[in-house]
């Protein structure tokens, strides 16, 4: 009986264990284990964006990152629904919205999304190691280049204001001076030579257009005799020469170089964009990049957070999406303050209309969130720091982030600036780099001014010739009707 009675004790507890050994697959796996754990995305792309091939499923970077993590790590993950939610703000202390308060409840054990670390979200969830790191930049559309007409000025590119005003200075001092070498040459044949019978020789009007015509290569019938005159006029081809070759070469630089990553635009920098007013700028309500620049005290941020705050409801948005659209419909009006390397992502995306402009401003590091105190963040990271050591993020980015409009590009354009006197205080274009200035093209002015100063030289040696063998500066030939009568008798065609 004593036998029966244990025997019958021994009944019960094997029943139960099998109950419980056939019941444990229902039960949710903890992240503890090696199995199954919940995520949530955030749409955002090219993070995590919906499969163009498969309707329930998800692609984008951190997809691709988050299946070689789990696969690293032996470990396996089911996606939750994902509704339209945002990063998440606290409310109260531990009482978040949004993404990280899906993390805080329970709803999922990890969170894939660009999220920003902060001490803040720190207090509440647990962070990965580092994904990779970012910081804000200004997404902006530049102007339709039609409102600054400089669809119509881009032929005047090659050279710089300072260099065209001088081209012009040089234009009519040769002229003037072969009008003077001309009139006071006593070498200069002012009477008709050939069959021309109109020649006049070198006259105020003739000397500019004999100038001008070197321009097109085209021969004057005016050309100079005289030593001075043709020792300028030598000078003066070559300069003509250096001039058209300097301005073809520049010209194919400027309409066929490499985009530029800056362009015509009223800022460059945070600092020029937080002094100007002509732009509005926003940012995410609610998002890391509020709560950085609503705290932090430097000048720069304490500017950007003013003009943000004080025009409040106009130019902050709900969603980058909101943001992106914003830039691409205000026509240059608005810039928007995001994450740079989504703002490089949209900014080389069709219709490849918008730019990344600045430097990153407060760099920080981006990486996946989990309920705190879960072995998930401590399972990945160790897989993280795998992936890394192998340079696998930059495969990734290489792939999902740089794939768009500069995939090709191979350097970026900085512009440097050029000179006060080649501008005369004005603002440069971006091509101004490009264009000849004053100093490349030193060597060609130097050139003229020596031909001028050398043919100078020699009308004075020639009148002072002239006079000590007792000859007279010629005088012009009048236009009266006894002269044409004259030119018309002696020098008229061997036909007639």
């Amino acid at each position: 009986m004593a036998m029966e009675s244990v025997k019958g004790r021994g009944v019960v507890p094997c029943v139960v264990a099998i109950l419980l050994c056939t019941a444990v697959p229902l039960l949710p796996v903890r992240a503890e284990s090696h199995g199954n754990f919940t995520v949530k995305l955030l749409l955002e792309e090219p993070y995590v964006m919906k499969s163009q091939t498969d309707p329930t499923g998800y692609e984008g970077m951190f997809i691709d990152l988050l299946d070689d993590l789990t696969k690293t790590a032996g470990l396996s993950y089911i996606i939750h629904a994902v509704p339209e939610v945002r990063y998440g703000t606290e409310h109260s202390p531990g009482n978040w919205t949004g993404l990280i308060g899906s993390i805080v409840s329970g709803e999922a054990q990890l969170a894939v999304a660009p999220l920003t670390m902060t001490a803040k979200r720190q207090s509440s969830v647990d962070f990965t190691q580092p994904i990779m790191s970012s910081g804000l930049r200004i997404l902006y559309k530049p102007p339709d280049p039609w409102s600054d007409k400089e669809s119509f000025a881009i032929l005047l590119a090659p050279f710089t204001a300072g260099v065209w005003v001088l081209l012009l200075l040089m234009f009519v001092a040769v002229s003037v001076l072969f009008y003077l070498i001309g009139r006071f040459s006593p070498y200069e044949d002012h009477a008709f030579v050939g069959k021309a019978a109109t020649y006049e020789g070198l006259t105020f009007v003739n000397s500019f257009l004999y100038s001008f015509s070197s321009f097109t290569f085209q021969g004057y019938t005016a050309a100079p005799r005289s030593m001075s005159g043709r020792v300028l006029a030598a000078f003066w081809w070559m300069f003509v020469l250096l001039v058209v070759v300097a301005y073809t070469a520049s010209l194919c630089a400027v309409l066929l170089a490499f985009k530029p990553s800056i362009t015509s635009i009223p800022f460059a920098t945070f600092d020029e964009l937080s002094q100007q007013s002509h732009v509005a700028y926003g940012i995410v309500e609610g998002g890391s990049t509020e709560y950085y620049l609503s705290r932090n005290q430097r000048p720069l941020q304490r500017r950007l957070w003013g003009s943000i705050s004080a025009n409040r409801e106009a130019v902050m948005v709900k969603s980058v999406e909101e943001g992106v659209r914003r830039v691409r419909a205000s026509a240059g009006q608005y810039a928007f303050i995001m994450e740079g390397p989504m703002a490089e992502y949209e900014s080389e995306q069709a219709p490849c209309d918008l730019m990344t402009v600045g430097e990153e401003l407060n760099e920080h590091s981006w990486a996946f969130a989990c309920q705190k105190g879960n072995a998930i963040c401590s399972q990945l990271n160790t897989a993280i720091l795998k992936l890394k050591e192998q340079d696998y993020i930059y495969g990734l980015k290489k792939k999902w982030l740089h794939q768009g409009c500069n995939r090709d590009d191979t350097a970026e354009y900085i512009y440097q600036g050029v000179s006060y006197f080649d501008t005369f205080g004005g603002t440069p274009k971006y091509y101004a780099d490009r264009s000849v200035t004053l100093r490349r093209f030193g060597i060609g002015f130097l050139a003229i001014l020596i031909g001028m100063t050398l043919s100078t030289c020699l009308l004075v040696a020639e009148i002072f010739h002239a006079k000590r063998r007792g000859s007279p500066v010629p005088q012009r030939m009048g236009r009266g009707r006894e002269d044409q009568e004259r030119i018309d008798r002696e020098y008229r065609d061997d036909d007639h």
